[in-house]
């Protein structure tokens, strides 16, 4: 594993204090419809390697991936860590679950 995963609190935390950072999706067109992480940006993993000129060019830029529980999530992850040399990609651990979760707690 060439990423590592970060809980659901410390992705509202990068959300809330950090403009820079990329919160990627890569559910279904129709999951993201239902719910999603405001200010996210929706590339379904199967489209994802043929729409790898969207993120950010530098290979240091901040993504945040997350799916619904985080396994298609830590596939993209290893998909744009290992393939493609992004070093700043982490893995939404437990997904939109997780942080839907989270909003008993103040979000």
């Amino acid at each position: 594993m060439t990423f590592r995963e970060i809980s659901a609190e410390e992705a509202k935390r990068l959300w809330q204090e950090s403009s820079e950072t990329l919160f990627l999706d890569v559910r279904t067109h129709e999951e993201h419809a239902t719910l999603r992480i405001p200010r996210s940006k929706l590339i379904p993993i199967e489209e994802l390697e043929y729409r790898l000129h969207e993120l950010p060019p530098r290979k240091d830029a901040p993504i945040v991936v997350y799916c619904a529980t985080g396994r298609r999530s830590a596939v993209a992850c290893d998909f744009l860590s290992r393939i493609h040399g992004y070093t700043r990609v982490v893995n939404l651990a437990g997904g939109i679950v997780a942080w839907n979760g989270t909003r008993e707690r103040g979000f």
